[in-house]
């Protein structure tokens, strides 16, 4: 066989390895990009149900204000619950119109990046929710069944007295843990368990987005391989 033929033959096996190559990707690129859209889509329906259940307090605690708006610490406690739940709630119109930017047609690059912003943003709100979840839970227990904090002469002792040191401990306990969470390296197996299933850390804060980035970093691998 001559020289020439070989380079020939050496050609069309190149360009046959070449279009199998292109192939498997656009197929790893199709797959793993419906898997992202997958995950995505399961974060939007939380988002969905949150937002339903942040409308659903706001309008309880609409109409409570107004139904009780001559009792000055009814209506402050309403108030506050209100401010929590409005702050969560915008956080979360935040979080969908991140969603909505996000295009599947674009490099995958940027859908990365995009998806990252996304998940800032669900952590710092994860980490509002915690902070604000014992006050929110203690106050909207007073609002329902009508009674101020207050009015202690409603309750035992040995309650007040434990939720009175919870109420000056919360604030400090939280800035602890979220602080313990952060570092890079965590000793104790009961610690780094915790983290895990927490939300308040990158590799807890929610599991479709993780899947989604993980699902994208496969494609720019093969990508880069390429």
């Amino acid at each position: 066989m001559e020289t020439q033929e070989l380079k020939e033959l050496w050609s069309k096996y190149d360009a046959k390895l070449e279009q199998s190559w292109s192939l498997n990707l656009k197929l790893i690129k199709e797959m793993n990009l419906q898997k992202a859209k997958t995950s995505m889509n399961n974060f939007s329906i939380l988002k969905g149900l949150s937002l339903a259940f942040q409308i659903v307090v706001i309008h309880f605690l609409t109409n409570f204000i107004i139904d009780n708006y001559q009792n000055l610490s009814l209506t402050i406690q309403a108030g506050l619950l209100m401010i929590m739940t409005y702050i969560a709630l915008i956080w979360n119109f935040y979080q969908i119109g991140l969603i909505f930017l996000i295009k599947y047609n674009d490099p995958i690059i940027v859908i990365q990046k995009k998806i990252e912003k996304l998940k800032i943003q669900k952590l710092r709100y994860n980490k509002f929710i915690f902070v604000a979840s014992y006050p929110f839970i203690f106050l909207m227990m007073f609002t329902v069944l009508h009674l101020s904090p207050i009015a202690i002469d409603y309750f035992p002792i040995a309650w007040i007295i434990p939720n009175i040191i919870l109420a000056i401990l919360w604030l400090p306990f939280c800035y602890w843990l979220l602080k313990k969470y952060n570092k890079q390296n965590i000793p104790s197996a009961f610690w780094r368990k915790m983290s895990r299933e927490s939300t308040l850390t990158p590799d807890s804060v929610s599991k479709s987005l993780n899947n989604s980035l993980t699902f994208l970093s496969e494609i720019r691998k093969f990508e880069q391989v390429g």
